[in-house]
């Protein structure tokens, strides 16, 4: 799904690439009514690839959204 199916008070990860592989959680955020978030992090020197990630989550009672564990693209800084 695309990431902004994701909406209102969802939580999220921002992850930053390691070196060896693998991804780390360099911050936490979580998503306003329309699924935008923003965080900061510090930024190590060099060229580093971060993306973000939402957990899986029922929105609504009875449950009409469901977020399937979304990522976003992954994105150099």
């Amino acid at each position: 799904p695309a990431f902004t199916d994701c909406v209102a008070a969802v939580p999220v990860k921002i992850q930053r690439k390691k070196a060896g592989g693998g991804w780390k959680t360099v911050g936490n955020t979580v998503t306003d009514d329309t699924g935008a978030y923003a965080k900061k992090v510090k930024n190590k020197p060099g060229k580093q690839k971060f993306r973000a990630l939402a957990p899986k989550v029922s929105l609504g009672d009875p449950v009409t959204d469901v977020c399937l564990k979304a990522k976003s693209a992954t994105r150099s800084a």
